[in-house]
């Protein structure tokens, strides 16, 4: 996804109410998001965690 995309995505939902954490990935290609070879792979897991950890327990599927 384009840098400006992502910014006034950012900006719309931050304005909208919405919590947004934006962790921009300087070289790093779409695909390198999905890769766990890759060092914006570690990204994508913290970000999985973070929301993990902030899900109401209503909201969560687990035990």
């Amino acid at each position: 996804m384009p840098d400006e995309l992502s910014r006034r995505f950012r900006a719309l939902a931050e304005a909208a109410g919405v919590d947004v954490r934006w962790m921009p990935r300087e070289g790093a290609g779409h695909c390198d998001l999905t890769d766990p070879l890759t060092p914006a792979w570690h990204t994508v897991v913290d970000a999985v965690r973070h929301v993990g950890d902030s899900t109401p327990k209503e909201f969560s599927h687990g035990p």
